[in-house]
């Protein structure tokens, strides 16, 4: 989601996908092949990035954090309407997810971890 290529790369080990929660791999399965338009949202060079895209009517955002401290990341998702959909961010523990509901029409103060990352869908 956050780099472009011409094959879809998804960095894991069949070991870690069996691990990790269905909202997680239901999320990863419907990520469009192709897209209609990208946004850079906020980010520095080798300290963080957000971007968002669109495929269709569907916003796809995703951020990751490159520091080795946390990071709060404040967005303003006006451009996508008045959208909802799921925030998917690192868990408490190692290898864990967590998941909210976010509206688009409000701004969203996002907590990235030390190397962590997030990812939400607005339809």
């Amino acid at each position: 989601m956050l780099l472009l290529s011409g094959i879809q790369h998804f960095a894991e080990i069949p070991e870690g996908m069996a691990a990790v929660p269905s909202y997680v791999k239901d999320a990863l399965r419907e990520l469009p092949r192709r897209w209609d338009e990208v946004r850079f949202l906020d980010g520095v060079p080798r300290q963080y990035l957000v971007i968002a895209r669109r495929a269709g009517q569907r916003w796809y955002g995703a951020g990751i954090n490159a520091e080795d401290t946390a990071r709060a990341i404040k967005l303003n998702l006006g451009f996508t309407g008045n959208l909802n959909g799921p925030l998917i961010t690192d868990g408490d523990g190692e290898r864990e997810f967590s998941r909210s509901a976010v509206n688009a029409k409000t701004p969203l103060t996002v907590r990235l971890k030390p190397h962590g990352g997030f990812f939400a869908v607005f339809k």
